[in-house]
């Protein structure tokens, strides 16, 4: 057709074959490990608030005085920690290193009502993804609760302990 002007051809383009799959990998990477950042914190903050929880229901116990020995076999401690154990499921618990104490001297006597004890419970932090997100800590950290004895022992002829169930990982004073 005359007068009709034809387009110009278009520069030839630079062969991109493979760029999408570079831009990938560099993305990919950041939000990959944007991604396994928040679970590991969500992890970790869900295992501080669980501990938190643990410690009061270790504490409600220790207030209501399930501390006693109720089957005569000189384990009132274990006792209590089973009893922690069974009323919470917490990722990272140490169980056996629960532990409670008055916060009075030892001098003073066995347990009174009103008295303050401080209950603490070890935890341990869940790792993911092989350390790619650094998190604050790594060693078992404790969370500890104090509260006020409302009752000592069921029985009449309960004696309570004067020590408390002490942390046997703690080292020796």
């Amino acid at each position: 057709m005359p007068g009709v002007a034809r387009p110009c051809p278009l520069p030839r383009r630079r062969d991109d074959d493979g760029a999408a799959a570079v831009e990938f990998a560099i993305v990919s990477t950041v939000l990959l490990t944007l991604m396994f950042g928040v679970l590991q914190y969500g992890i970790l903050f869900f295992q501080m608030l669980t501990a938190q929880h643990t410690a009061a229901e270790a504490a409600s116990l220790a207030r209501t005085a399930i501390i006693e020995d109720a089957d005569g076999d000189g384990n009132a401690c274990e006792e209590w920690r089973a009893a922690v154990a069974g009323a919470t499921t917490a990722p990272g618990v140490d169980w056996d290193r629960t532990s409670w104490r008055p916060l009075s001297p030892p001098d003073e006597g066995p347990l009174r009502i009103d008295e303050r004890v401080e209950v603490t419970v070890w935890w341990e932090p869940v790792e993911i993804a092989g350390g790619l997100v650094p998190i604050p800590w790594t060693e078992p950290r404790p969370t500890t609760v104090t509260t006020t004895l409302t009752r000592i022992g069921i029985g009449k002829e309960y004696t309570p302990p004067t020590y408390g169930c002490p942390d046997p990982g703690a080292p020796a004073t």
